[in-house]
């Protein structure tokens, strides 16, 4: 059993990066994007899995002031070893972590990770 959290992000970006995620069974993986500016962002969401290479880009517009959440599992599909590449594409930088979630083995627990911003 166990929590997670996650270091304070330092600054909105325009390009965010996680290097792996797993959505197969037992396992909840997020992407929360929160953006702090005045304006809406338009922010595309690019998944490249292990078993499939590339999935076709997925779109996601973050209101001025607002945190969007996206459910990986549903957004990207089950059962894929991923990576995730979020670039905005319009409108201002945006601050983004990943939650998972876990239950298995018998074991249950959560972690969180801020983005890589290159």
């Amino acid at each position: 059993q166990g929590g997670h959290c996650v270091i304070g992000i330092p600054a909105a970006a325009s390009t965010w990066i996680f290097a792996e995620g797993y959505t197969g069974e037992g396992f909840h993986e997020w992407l929360c994007l929160q953006n702090p500016g005045d304006d809406s962002a338009t922010v595309r969401i690019d998944y490249h899995t292990q078993e499939a290479g590339a999935l076709p880009s997925r779109w996601v517009e973050a209101p001025a002031g607002a945190r969007v959440t996206v459910f990986v599992n549903d957004d990207a599909g089950r059962d894929y070893q991923l990576g995730v590449k979020l670039t905005v594409t319009a409108g201002p930088g945006i601050a983004c972590e990943r939650p998972m979630y876990f239950d298995y083995g018998g074991r249950d627990g959560g972690h969180d990770v801020a983005g890589f911003v290159p």
